[in-house]
């Protein structure tokens, strides 16, 4: 039997218009379970990658057991009835010392795409289980992207793409710059299923190190360069390009410009990519540690982990408005401690659930052995709660976000709320309805708004917009 539960809450008294900047709330930190074996500095969220109800979680520094680090291996994760469950644990086919399995990870549907030192490993899930089905020798590895069909691996002397076929996957070209014989890329990758995007952080065409990203794409049977993308105000060692993502027709680079860095969104439109906004974020840093070391894109939702801001480390979090890009409210670690490097990792699924890694938080019995942190962002209503419903025979407590947006920066707002539910509503003056019940409970709320049930439920929002509330 179901039990009983409080969810019927709305916002009045604020005009809100358009699309609102996303709360984020916090689900479940998980660290290893049946990989018990996890010392200190494994680096357990090293890497992160998050699709659908599956994320994979990396400590490549894991001595599995022994004394000696740099084996490596991969948790996989299941999300049951709201709870993320670990299912598998991935490692080589002959894990070696200094193997540092892991070091690079990426998921697509059910397929993971995993890396060693010397090689790149393919993994099939069937079921609850993964299974390695392919190996391929890669030595220098660099980075890789997964997408589909489509598989990009960087190494020291080559990327190359690979397909998907019946019999399994297979080279479908090197990547080489216009003009050039041989290149050796010093970023990241990324792919969208049908064109690959490579980052050379040197920038040897432009001024020393300020970046590019080089865009590529198949054309009767080769894969071609067809478009080099740079900061509209790039400057020498911005680093344009060290962190990369593209979804959605949208793709994210990042650089060091300035003391903060800053991220540039690109939007594809007619075959072409062009500069869509600079991302900034709201900070005053001069730390030497302060950097941007991931990024995750999906939708209208951009997010930059930095790990040397904030308590241990913080996610920066952009959303697309109707009025452009906007910075929300940063994501934080709900137990941060000053050496976790909170950010370390972030990936972002297209249900807006976000995983980030902390590469040396507290494990449940091994200090810094790492740890990763699934949150919610939810759906960019303005009205959010954490957790969603509250069971009145159980108990508990759920904090509510009011995300308005910087337009509406210190007006004011009330939170109303009904114990019968949401039809058939409340009508008010020029033909709008309040989607409540006139019941006792609305009552009690509308009279003695911070009395009862509701905390904090009358006031002014913030300068960005925000209000926090108690159920």
């Amino acid at each position: 039997m179901r039990k009983p539960s409080l969810s019927a809450l709305a916002v009045v008294l604020i005009p809100l218009l358009g699309s609102s900047p996303r709360a984020q709330c916090f689900v479940q930190e998980v660290w290893s379970v049946d990989g018990g074996t996890l010392e200190e500095f494994d680096e357990f969220g090293s890497g992160v990658a998050v699709e659908g109800d599956w994320a994979l979680v990396a400590a490549h520094f894991d001595g599995q057991g022994v004394d000696e680090a740099g084996y490596g291996s991969v948790f996989a994760f299941e999300r049951v009835a709201g709870q993320w469950i670990e299912r598998d644990r991935l490692t080589s086919d002959a894990p070696s010392l200094n193997e540092f399995f892991g070091a690079s990870l990426a998921l697509s549907g059910s397929t993971a795409l995993i890396s060693g030192d010397q090689a790149v490993y393919f993994f099939e899930r069937t079921g609850t289980n993964w299974s390695l089905v392919q190996k391929v020798d890669f030595a220098g590895f660099r980075g890789l992207a997964l997408r589909g069909e489509l598989a990009v691996l960087s190494g020291f002397e080559e990327v190359s793409v690979w397909r998907r076929d019946s019999s399994g996957w297979a080279k479908s070209g090197v990547l080489v710059p216009a003009g050039a014989a041989a290149f050796s890329f010093t970023g990241p990758v990324a792919t969208d299923g049908r064109q690959v995007f490579v980052a050379e952080t040197r920038a040897r065409d432009l001024s020393p190190k300020s970046g590019v990203v080089y865009v590529f794409a198949e054309q009767s049977g080769a894969w071609r360069e067809v478009q080099r993308l740079t900061a509209s105000d790039a400057g020498p060692t911005d680093q344009f390009g060290r962190g990369l993502d593209v979804a959605d027709g949208q793709l994210l680079a990042v650089s060091f410009q300035g003391e903060a860095g800053a991220g540039y969104v690109f939007q594809r439109a007619a075959g072409h990519w062009f500069e869509e906004a600079k991302l900034v974020p709201d900070v005053e840093t001069t730390s030497p540690f302060y950097v941007w070391s991931s990024v995750a894109l999906r939708g209208d939702l951009a997010l930059v982990g930095s790990t040397g801001l904030g308590p241990g480390g913080r996610v920066h979090t952009f959303q697309r408005t109707d009025s452009g890009w906007v910075e929300t409210a940063p994501i934080d670690a709900p137990d941060a401690m000053s050496h976790d490097q909170f950010g370390s990792s972030v990936d972002l699924a297209a249900d807006g659930t976000a995983l980030v890694g902390a590469t040396y938080g507290e494990g449940p019995l091994v200090l810094s052995t790492g740890s990763a942190y699934f949150f919610d962002t939810g759906t960019g209503a303005p009205l959010f709660g954490c957790p969603p419903r509250v069971s009145l025979s159980a108990g508990g407590s759920q904090s509510l976000a009011l995300v308005a947006g910087p337009a509406h920066a210190g007006e004011w707002h009330l939170l109303l709320g009904s114990a019968s539910g949401t039809t058939p509503g409340i009508a008010l003056p020029g033909g709008l309805a309040l989607p409540l019940v006139a019941d006792g409970y609305f009552a009690a709320t509308l009279l003695a708004p911070d009395d009862g049930l509701l905390h904090g439920a009358l006031g002014a929002l913030d300068g960005i917009g925000h209000a926090q509330a108690e159920l």
